[in-house]
């Protein structure tokens, strides 16, 4: 349950919209009950547009780390080997190719072509 009850009425707190701060309406009237300021233990933050950072927990961080490290060495070690370097090689061809083309529609000089 959020932190966001009114004691008093015996009902929840909500916030929508342009509310500038959390409140309900009082039963059977046209008067609200405004939550008081620092009422709640879980206040929300205001992000002003910006994106949330969810914390990880340290085995989470260890495991990524443990992945993208084998990630890279796997992607490494199939771009040398005997049966899977052409394939990379064409595929850094390709994408150079394409990277000169937009490069040419935006009018930008590659630093490639001489």
């Amino acid at each position: 349950m959020s932190g966001h009850f009114c004691d008093e009425h015996g009902v929840p707190f909500f916030k929508k919209g342009n509310m500038r701060g959390y409140a309900h309406k009082i039963d059977n009237t046209e008067q609200w009950c405004n939550e008081p300021k620092g009422a709640s233990e879980e206040s929300e933050p205001e992000h002003e547009g910006k994106p949330q950072h969810t914390p990880i927990s340290k085995d989470e961080q260890i495991a990524r780390h443990v992945w993208e490290k084998e990630a890279g060495l796997s992607v490494r070690m199939w771009k040398e080997h005997p049966e899977t370097k052409p394939k990379f090689a064409w595929a850094d061809a390709v994408i150079k190719h394409h990277y000169a083309e937009m490069l040419n529609i935006l009018g930008i000089k590659s630093e490639d072509k001489e």
